[in-house]
């Protein structure tokens, strides 16, 4: 279970990432009025993740909106979500409705902004502290449930997607490929005093490059990517939406169950996420899911790295030495 300390930090450094973004009450009542004819009357600001500015924006005739806006990035992060959404919605998949995408400059900056409807209920993190964790199972095998309809969303390519569902990538080999670029250029320049740490990389990265063409060959399809508790959310007792798709992926959907079981497993094991979904019927689960375990790891670290969290660095190095055993 995570410490109170770490939640602490957690939370300063998320502090720190929203305390330059300033977007005004005033924009965003503007923006209101495009979607709506009812007055604003309350707008809070929500730090919980670390990559949008987020409002929780009341109006007088009750309805809530939430209003997303993306600083500092290259392309529109947006767009690709509204493309998952309609996806979902063919499937009856509950997901917010986006409302609008847009973008305005801010200085020499673009900044996008996408506003959609406010799902109903609370988030299965917050919730979680005050149901069972008789009832906690319970959710969690209905997620499992929703995330292998999600999972049967196709996508034209492996890695990040565009507007139109398409990945970069062509298969797994070229999504790997492509890897060994980033573990070049930032986690074996950022471990060059540390052999110990360099060493296990290497072999972790050979690993990944030697089983590339044969872990998984099937097509592509839809992943969430940043699946969290807080991005579940319940309203009594039922699953009444999936959250925060902006950093869906086309990829092998035994890949999803790699962030839950290294950000979140202590606190809500994914033995009830997986028994929803059926990962028996999966052909070689074990092994394709300790794969995408090791590349996440890597991928983890290299996060750390960028963002200076050394504390996470030394944490995804461990885990990594951990998994290495089972590719002995």
């Amino acid at each position: 279970m995570t410490s109170r300390k770490s939640v602490l930090v957690q939370k300063r450094y998320r502090f720190e990432k929203h305390k330059y973004w300033n977007t005004s009450a005033r924009l965003i009542r503007e923006y209101a009025r495009r979607i709506t004819p009812s007055t604003v009357i309350d707008v809070g600001k929500i730090i919980n993740g670390e990559t949008n500015e987020v409002f929780n924006v009341k109006v007088e005739d009750g309805a809530e909106y939430i209003f997303r806006f993306a600083h500092n990035r290259k392309q529109n992060p947006f767009l690709k979500e509204k493309w998952v959404f309609k996806k979902c919605n063919d499937l009856r998949i509950p997901v917010p409705k986006i409302l609008l995408i847009d973008s305005f400059e801010d200085g020499d900056k673009t900044v996008y902004i996408c506003v959609e409807s406010k799902i109903r209920g609370t988030g299965l993190g917050e919730l979680s502290n005050t149901i069972s964790r008789k009832k906690v199972k319970g959710i969690l095998k209905q997620a499992g449930r929703l995330f292998r309809s999600i999972h049967s969303i196709k996508t034209k390519g492996f890695g990040d997607l565009n507007e139109s569902g398409k990945g970069k990538h062509s298969s797994v080999g070229r999504l790997i490929r492509n890897f060994k670029t980033l573990i070049k250029k930032k986690i074996l320049t950022a471990l060059r005093r540390s052999p110990g740490d360099l060493t296990l990389v290497k072999k972790a990265y050979k690993i990944l490059q030697d089983n590339r063409n044969n872990i998984y060959k099937s097509h592509s399809f839809v992943i969430h990517n940043d699946i969290s508790p807080d991005h579940i959310i319940v309203n009594n007792g039922k699953i009444s939406g999936v959250i925060d798709f902006e950093s869906a992926k086309g990829a092998d959907p035994v890949f999803e169950f790699t962030r839950w079981d290294f950000k979140f497993g202590k606190k809500y094991p994914i033995t009830s996420f997986l028994e929803g979904y059926g990962h028996k019927r999966i052909k070689d689960f074990e092994k394709r899911f300790n794969y995408w375990k090791l590349f996440r790891l890597l991928l983890s670290l290299l996060y750390c790295i960028n963002e200076k969290k050394t504390k996470g660095a030394s944490y995804a190095l461990r885990e990594i030495k951990k998994i290495l055993n089972f590719f002995v």
